[in-house]
C-alpha cells in the first residue's frame, strides 16, 4: 500500500510538472486584411417643397495588405498535440489613386489546439476575441445630413485555423481568420461587420 501512495504521488508530480511545461514561439508574416459591412439606412431630408424620406442599402469591402506578428505561449499536452495561447497583431495600409487608399489592423487573442508540434509541421484550430480596423477613406453620403463610415471597427469573436509544412527544407506558415462583430454603427437600420485574413508566415521557431 505504501508503494502505491509513493508511486501515485510521483505520477502526480511528473503530470503537474509536463502541465507546467511551457515554451514561447514566434514568427513574422504577411496577410490581406478584408473588411466587410453591410447596411441598411433610414433618413430624412429637405428636398426643397419639405422634409422627405428615404433608405439606402449596401456593402462596402476593404481589402488591406499588412504585416503580422506570431506570438504562442505553448503548453505541451501529449506528444503529438499542444495547446497554446497566441495573438497576432498586424498592421497594413493601401494605397489606391481611385479611391485615397485604406488603413487596416487588428489584435485578435486566442486559444489555439495544435495537432502536431508547434515548432514543427501541424495543424491548429483556434478560438478567441478581435479588435480590429479596416477603413477606405472614401465614405458613403446618405441624403444631406450623415456620412457613414465605410466599415471602421470591427469587435466580436473570431475563429482561426492554419497550418505549417515544409517547402524546400524550411518551415512555412499559413493562417486565416474570419471575425463577426458584435459592434454596431448607432443609426442604422441594419449594420453587420466582418473581418476576415488570409495570409502565410515565417515561423522562428522557440
Amino acid at each position: 500500500m505504501k508503494k502505491l501512495v509513493i508511486a501515485a504521488m510521483l505520477f502526480a508530480a511528473l503530470s503537474n510538472q509536463k502541465a507546467q511545461a511551457q515554451e514561447y514561439f514566434h514568427g513574422i508574416g504577411v496577410q490581406a486584411l478584408i473588411g466587410i459591412y453591410s447596411y441598411d439606412y433610414d433618413y430624412s431630408y429637405f428636398d426643397g417643397n419639405g422634409i422627405s424620406t428615404g433608405s439606402e442599402s449596401g456593402l462596402s469591402i476593404a481589402s488591406v495588405p499588412s504585416v503580422f506578428y506570431k506570438a504562442t505561449l505553448g503548453f505541451e499536452l501529449s506528444r503529438h498535440s499542444n495547446f497554446a495561447v497566441s495573438a497576432y497583431p498586424s498592421l497594413g495600409f493601401n494605397i489606391n489613386s481611385q479611391t485615397g487608399g485604406a488603413i487596416g489592423y487588428q489584435f485578435p487573442i486566442m486559444a489555439e489546439y495544435y495537432m502536431g508540434d508547434i515548432d514543427d509541421a501541424n495543424f491548429n484550430i483556434g478560438l478567441g476575441f478581435s479588435y480590429g480596423f479596416a477603413s477606405s477613406t472614401s465614405t458613403a453620403e446618405f441624403g444631406d445630413s450623415y456620412v457613414a463610415p465605410v466599415i471602421g471597427a470591427v469587435v466580436g469573436p473570431t475563429l482561426g485555423l492554419g497550418g505549417q509544412f515544409e517547402l524546400s527544407d524550411r518551415l512555412l506558415g499559413i493562417r486565416g481568420s474570419f471575425t463577426y462583430g458584435i459592434n454596431s454603427t448607432p443609426g442604422f437600420t441594419r449594420d453587420n461587420k466582418f473581418l476576415m485574413t488570409i495570409g502565410v508566415y515565417y515561423p522562428f521557431g522557440q
